[in-house]
């Protein structure tokens, strides 16, 4: 490319971002924007001395796209980490209509039970990253949420961050808006995975990618995906537990 292009481009999407905000905010065709469960949040798989675990924020935490919360990623990690460790466990998702990082902290911060909890697994990002939230705001927020949750938690409990998908395979753009998210998503995931290495408690985590196998019939398979994203969390939190 040459230089003058460059030089015009980081001018150009600074000022398209508040109207390409607009557009995704307002319900222009993402996989973040269909409906959620309106069933309990909560639940048990049945067993001896029982470990609780929450799933907060985003598509996780929320349970996008599919009809009750069985179905979604929080059920699936109990089912998959009780079967891994022989164990009961009590199961929470917590989300929020605007999947914001902001709303994710502040309902894990009022939680009544927060301190009694073996693992909270946070999924925030992809809405900050279509609302065009900066960099440096939403690193601040996941910091002071994770270190108050370090001080309100157990000393054997686990918090893991999920890695922030490329949020322009969530949504339909084209090339440019794409390349916006695509560069949002990577400084999202660098700033996580620093503040995950100075919180003793905290682990930066990567989810299987979308698949193939995660459509069918041309449609995307929410509950497909949660249930390898469930089980995925429940062999890394296994393996933590036994170290």
């Amino acid at each position: 490319m040459p230089d003058r292009l460059r030089l015009l481009r980081r001018p150009l999407q600074l000022a398209v971002r508040p109207f390409v905000a607009f557009i995704y905010a307002t319900g222009a065709p993402t996989r973040m924007s269909a409906g959620v469960p309106s069933d309990e949040p909560s639940g048990t798989v049945p067993g001896r001395r029982p470990l609780r675990v929450i799933v907060a924020g985003g598509m996780s935490g929320s349970g996008i796209g599919v009809a009750t919360f069985e179905q979604a990623v929080a059920s699936q990690f109990a089912s998959a980490l009780s079967r891994i460790t022989d164990r009961g466990t009590d199961w929470e998702s917590i989300g929020d209509g605007s999947m914001r990082l902001s709303a994710t902290a502040s309902a894990l911060l009022v939680h009544e039970g927060i301190g009694g909890v073996d693992v909270i697994v946070i999924s925030p990002g992809s809405s900050d990253i279509l609302a065009f939230t900066s960099v440096s705001r939403w690193a601040t927020e996941l910091e002071r949420l994770l270190a108050r949750l370090r001080d309100l938690t157990g000393p054997r409990a686990l918090i893991l961050v999920t890695e922030v998908p490329d949020v322009a395979s969530h949504v339909q753009v084209g090339r440019f808006v794409g390349r916006m998210l695509t560069a949002d998503s990577a400084a999202f995931n660098v700033a996580a995975r620093s503040i995950c290495d100075a919180n003793p408690k905290a682990r930066f985590v990567t989810l299987p990618i979308v698949e193939k196998s995660d459509f069918i019939d041309g449609a995307f398979s929410y509950s497909t995906v949660y249930r390898r994203w469930g089980r995925h969390l429940g062999e890394v939190v296994a393996s933590l537990r036994r170290r």
